[in-house]
C-alpha cells in the first residue's frame, strides 16, 4: 500500500533531476551526472557545508536507528521508544511551518532547472550564496530525517512530508550531498529506479568523504537500474574512493550484487 501511494505521488510531482546526462570525459566511468568535473563539485559541496546541530545529530541517530525497520526480522520500537521518537518529531514540526515559509517559500522544486550549475559552483556569486546552508535548514533537515525515520516505520503521513520536504531541500541547498543519497533510498523504496539511480550517482559524486556504507549503497542502487553498467561502476568506485585501498574492498563485497559472472576490472589485492 505505501510503495503505491510513493509510486503515484512520484508520478504526480515534477522530478528534480532535468541536470543534463553529458558524459563528463574527465572522468573515465562517465558516470558523474553533472557537467562539472568530481573535484569542483567537491570543493563547493565542502565550502558551504555547516557542521551538524546537536539537533541535527540526534535526528541522524533516530534514522539510522530505525533504517529498515519496515523488514520482517528488523527490531521494532518499544512503546517508548515509539513515544520518544514521536515526541521529538512533534516538537521539530511546531517550527515547520515558520520555516518553511522563511526558507523554502521561492523554491521550484526543479532543482537542475533552478540552477546554473556554473554560477553555483563560483564561490561568492548570488547562486552560490543562495545556497549556502543555515541552522534554520539544518532543522528542516532534521524535520525530513525524522519523516523518513517514520517512513521507515511505515507511517504514511512520515513518507509523504519526506518526499516534499526533500524535494525543496534539494532546490533550497542543492550541493548537499547527503540529500540526493536520501532521495536515492526513497526513490528505490518506490521503485523509482531511474530517479534513483541518477540521484545515488550525484551524491556520491559530490561527496567529499564517502564511507564505505555510502559506496555499497551506490553500488547497490546500481545493481538494481543499471546492472549491465557493472565494469563502469567499479571505475566509477575508483574515481570516487578515498583511496585504492577502500575502492577495491568495496568493489570485492559488491561484487556479487552484479551476478556470478560479473567480470571484474581489477583483480582485489590477496589481503582484501
Amino acid at each position: 500500500m505505501l510503495v503505491r501511494r510513493m509510486l503515484l505521488l512520484l508520478i504526480l510531482l515534477t522530478p528534480i533531476f532535468s541536470v543534463a546526462e553529458e558524459a563528463n570525459h574527465q572522468n573515465d566511468s562517465k558516470l558523474n551526472p553533472f557537467p562539472e568535473t568530481r573535484a569542483k563539485l567537491v570543493v563547493a559541496s565542502e565550502s558551504l557545508a555547516l557542521p551538524d546541530s546537536p539537533t541535527l545529530r540526534r535526528a541522524w541517530a533516530y534514522y539510522e536507528q530505525w533504517q529498515g525497520a519496515w523488514q520482517p526480522r528488523h527490531p521494532k520500537p518499544t512503546v517508548s521508544e515509539r513515544e520518544e521518537l514521536d515526541a521529538f518529531t512533534n516538537l521539530l514540526l511546531t517550527t515547520f511551518p515558520e520555516l518553511e515559509r522563511r526558507e523554502l517559500a521561492n523554491v521550484s522544486m526543479k532543482q537542475g532547472d533552478a540552477h546554473d550549475l556554473a554560477q553555483l559552483l563560483k564561490t561568492g556569486s548570488a547562486k552560490y550564496e543562495a545556497a549556502r546552508p543555515s541552522e534554520n535548514t539544518q532543522i528542516l533537515k532534521s524535520i525530513l530525517l525524522m519523516s523518513l525515520a517514520q517512513h521507515e516505520l511505515d507511517i504514511a503521513e512520515g513518507s509523504k512530508r519526506a518526499y516534499l520536504l526533500i524535494l525543496k531541500l534539494l532546490d533550497r541547498t542543492p550541493l548537499d550531498s547527503d540529500l540526493y543519497l536520501l532521495y536515492a533510498r526513497l526513490s528505490i523504496d518506490a521503485r523509482q529506479n531511474t530517479a534513483a539511480w541518477h540521484a545515488a550517482r550525484s551524491g556520491i559524486f559530490m561527496r567529499p568523504h564517502p564511507s564505505d556504507n555510502d559506496l555499497k549503497f551506490v553500488a547497490f542502487v546500481g545493481a538494481v537500474a543499471a546492472k549491465d553498467q557493472w565494469p563502469s561502476i567499479q571505475i566509477m568506485i575508483k574515481e570516487v574512493a578515498g583511496s585504492s585501498e577502500q575502492a577495491e574492498r568495496i568493489i570485492a563485497a559488491v561484487a556479487p550484487l552484479y551476478g556470478a559472472k560479473a567480470k571484474m576490472v581489477f583483480t582485489p589485492s590477496p589481503s582484501n
